[in-house]
């Protein structure tokens, strides 16, 4: 069987068709036109039995919540992505891609025991390191708990690639 589309071009309905899928084309909002965002946590592991430490970071944002978990017995670094797509421009028809995270939280397991959760305020804790990348101040993880790194150096907030 075969099928064939044929539109006539006499009576004005190829214009309309046309019209028509260029309206669905520009109109339906796609998250795939903005670039996703990054959040970089770097976790210091301060045990004193270099026992294994697993770190969840998860990002609140205004479009929902995006997660990632790690684990390690030294120093590491959890790379959670996000979407950075908010909303449809009705009347250019193109995407926003405004949507940041507000809060980041930290919950840490040393041993198979929760050691403690922080919630950290995203605006000024995580400075923007390229585009649509951000790198939260490391984070402290020993038996005692979770807790942010205060040292600063000269460059910017202190940070390990490890």
């Amino acid at each position: 069987m075969r099928i064939s589309w044929r539109i006539a071009y006499d009576d004005g309905r190829a214009a309309t068709v046309l019209a028509a899928l260029a309206l669905v084309a520009f109109c339906i909002p796609a998250g795939g036109k903005c670039l996703p965002g990054v959040v970089a946590v770097g976790v210091q592991v301060a045990t004193q039995d270099g026992s294994p430490v697993m770190v969840t970071a998860r990002l609140r944002t205004p479009k929902g919540e995006f997660a990632k978990s790690a684990s390690g017995q030294s120093d590491f670094t959890i790379e959670v992505p996000f979407s950075t797509w908010s909303s449809v421009s009705a009347l250019w028809g193109w995407d926003r891609c405004s949507n940041l995270p507000t809060v980041v939280f930290i919950s840490a397991v040393v041993s198979g025991k929760p050691v403690g959760e922080l919630e950290v305020k995203f605006k000024g804790n995580a400075p923007v390191y390229g585009p649509k990348e951000y790198r939260l101040r490391r984070v402290v993880v020993d038996a005692a708990g979770v807790r942010l790194e205060a040292k600063e150096e000269k460059g910017g907030v202190a940070f390990s690639d490890k």
